[in-house]
């Protein structure tokens, strides 16, 4: 970024670059810093992508399903630096041979590779959980020693030579997420899709009805067993043992509405992919007509082009007042030890991977919202200094 930088070149959002402290004892820096900014933070930022443990292997990624096509399309672009492959291939033939018989269909069936849910275990989660940002933690792993975690052993040294020895994998990372974050900061138009999130709604009310009929199945087990005094027949006489209690029937339950609600948004889907699709076409031919305008001049391209936005300072964010802060936070949270800490890490090498974490860039081209994402946070008209 900073190469890029010096040649003049400027994203049309801005990204900022965080380093979290106190993530162990309870996501500290990262909350307290989302909770100080949160208006900025919901008014400005569309997406927040992190990065936590990481180590040599197979790409894994959580998130928001809106942006799994997208990061489909950056994943092909990176190549595995041991099987000279992309990182998106070589996750897919684990999965082909290591996964569960549903990850091998998908990853047999499914053109794009589907992303993990976010759970709430690393700085993701004030932002995507709390301030309803679409989020996404990015790392690589399977083939480093374990067993170090949270341990004296968790060093420098055992990164160096059991994890990540020639960094092969730290440069990979360093690659997705800044070909991420580039396309968020510079995309016209943000690449939300959202036929990859009404599939993945899809399964989980799937999910859901299964679930209803295996509890159904397992009570109306038990019930039997009980009427017909098997537990008593197994149990050890020498010991004392009760037979389980009985459950009450799982209802049959009308799933009509959510099946409803789950076409309408497959329908709203494929419109939003349509209208995506025909608004390209017209960017393209733009795009031609401002080619042929620049070669061959003429009155029809005379027309004067819009001025840039102006740039608005974002002095409350700026890193030289997080003192300030600090201090406020600390007024406010009597119990907390600091708060912000932007640009510095408590454990800048963790030895099982470097905690980089949070960009965030906004919704459009000198609009109003941001975009988040590993290590970073970047506003569209905000000037951070």
């Amino acid at each position: 970024m900073s190469e890029l930088y010096k040649t003049g070149w400027r994203p049309k959002r801005t990204l900022m670059y965080c380093a979290w402290d106190g993530e162990e004892p309870g996501l500290l820096g990262s909350t307290e810093w989302a909770e100080t900014n949160a208006k900025q933070l919901q008014k400005n930022v569309v997406a927040y992508l992190n990065t936590d443990n990481s180590e040599r292997g197979f790409l894994y990624a959580a998130g928001s399903h809106t942006l799994e096509k997208f990061f489909n399309q950056v994943g092909r672009d990176v190549i595995d630096p041991e099987k000279n492959m992309s990182i998106n291939e070589r996750r897919r033939a684990f999965d082909l041979v290591n996964g569960s018989p549903e990850a091998q269909k998908d990853a047999r069936d499914r053109a794009d590779l589907r992303i993990a849910a976010l759970g709430a275990g690393s700085d993701y989660s004030p932002y995507i959980q709390h301030l309803g940002i679409p989020s996404m933690n990015v790392g690589f792993g399977g083939e480093g020693e374990g067993g170090e975690y949270h341990s004296i052993y968790d060093s420098f040294d055992h990164f160096t030579r059991f994890k990540d020895p020639n960094f092969a994998y730290g440069i990979v990372l360093a690659q997705t997420m800044g070909r991420a974050a580039l396309r968020l900061a510079n995309a016209d138009v943000l690449p939300f899709e959202f036929q990859n999130f009404s599939n993945t709604v899809a399964k989980y009310g799937t999910e859901v009805k299964q679930l209803a009929d295996n509890m159904r199945a397992d009570t109306e087990k038990q019930t039997k067993l009980l009427a017909e005094k098997r537990y008593e027949a197994v149990a050890d006489p020498t010991e004392t043992l009760l037979p389980p209690k009985a459950h009450e029937a799982v209802p049959y339950l009308n799933f009509a509405p959510l099946e409803n609600a789950l076409v309408k948004l497959e329908q709203s889907a494929q419109a939003y992919a349509q209208a995506r699709k025909a608004n390209t076409a017209l960017s393209n031919d733009r795009k031609k007509s401002s080619t042929s305008c620049s070669t061959t001049p003429s009155s029809s391209c005379s027309a004067p082009r819009a001025s840039p936005p102006p740039l608005v300072q974002a002095s409350d964010l700026r890193p030289r007042l997080l003192h300030r802060l600090r201090r406020e936070n600390a007024a406010r949270h009597p119990r907390s030890r600091g708060g912000a800490q932007v640009g510095r890490s408590r454990r800048a090498d963790k030895a099982h991977g470097s905690r980089r974490r949070a960009f965030f860039s906004s919704s459009k081209p000198g609009g109003s919202r941001g975009i988040a994402g590993s290590s970073s946070i970047s506003w569209a008209n905000w000037k951070l200094s």
